[in-house]
């Protein structure tokens, strides 16, 4: 199978990062996002194919593993290739390099191949395995780990979805999730540790106006932090579960 790699160097501007002047987990997200979006438009696959035929990609699960973190003023090298189709579903990885070409943050993507307009999941067609290169029927799919759900609330926030949340497919995008489950956390958490693990399984779409909760449970299990999220929507039920695994901040 002839993998498809997209690359583009990505600078770290001011806006991209934390208080400690590090890419934040939200804006490495983003990166992400346009840089599997721009590879879609290279193929001729991109925005107006699936607006004409009412076709669209939703998130489905994330794992990010991260090593070190760029900081301000950096330039790093992203990489991504969609690796495999099972159904309706799609693989895709993504790497980022640092100067010395090494590879710093790594993650695994799971997407949900759907119709827009019956918001229901669709065979994955030709014009994908063609446009990306992928070999029907000649490729392994990975399972990802499912992130561990909160057993004991000890934090929650509740939230009124804005319209900045809202993304192309008119549902809530992928970042306000992860957004909103740090938000429950206790400031000491979230000042004191970074991020070096994140897996996230989203499960419901959400919209516009609705009120959601962020609910957190922080364990520690040698000596590091995890902390288990759930966002649930206005009626109760789960949309996201989010698993972090945090480490000292250098």
């Amino acid at each position: 199978m002839l993998e498809m790699i997209k690359e583009k160097e990505y600078f770290i501007h001011y806006y991209d990062t934390d208080k400690k002047l590090k890419l934040s987990i939200i804006s490495l997200m983003k990166f992400f996002e346009d840089l599997a979006l721009l590879q879609s438009e290279d193929r001729e696959i991109g925005l107006d194919y699936y607006e004409k035929n009412n076709l669209g990609w939703l998130l489905h699960q994330f794992e990010i593993r991260i090593k070190e973190y760029p900081k301000f003023k950096d330039k790093i090298v992203l990489r991504t290739i969609p690796l495999s189709f099972l159904r309706f579903y799609a693989h895709r990885i993504f790497e980022v390099y640092n100067d010395n070409d090494d590879i710093i943050i790594s993650a695994d993507t799971i997407w949900l191949f759907v119709d827009t307009k019956t918001r229901k999941p669709k065979t994955v067609n030709e014009d994908m395995y063609r446009g990306y290169c992928v070999t029907p029927g000649k490729n392994e799919f990975q399972k990802l780990i499912n992130p561990q759900p909160p057993e004991k609330i000890e934090f929650e926030k509740e939230f009124r979805i804005r319209f900045s949340d809202i993304d192309t497919n008119n549902h809530v995008n992928n970042v306000s999730y992860v957004s909103w489950a740090l938000e429950a956390l206790p400031i000491e958490i979230l000042q004191k540790n970074e991020i070096e693990l994140i897996r996230i399984l989203f499960k419901k779409e959400l919209q516009y106006g609705m009120m959601i909760k962020s609910q957190a449970e922080v364990k520690t299990e040698e000596e590091k932090i995890i902390s288990l999220h759930s966002i649930l929507d206005q009626l109760g039920n789960c949309a996201c579960n989010v698993e972090i695994h945090w480490k000292p901040t250098t």
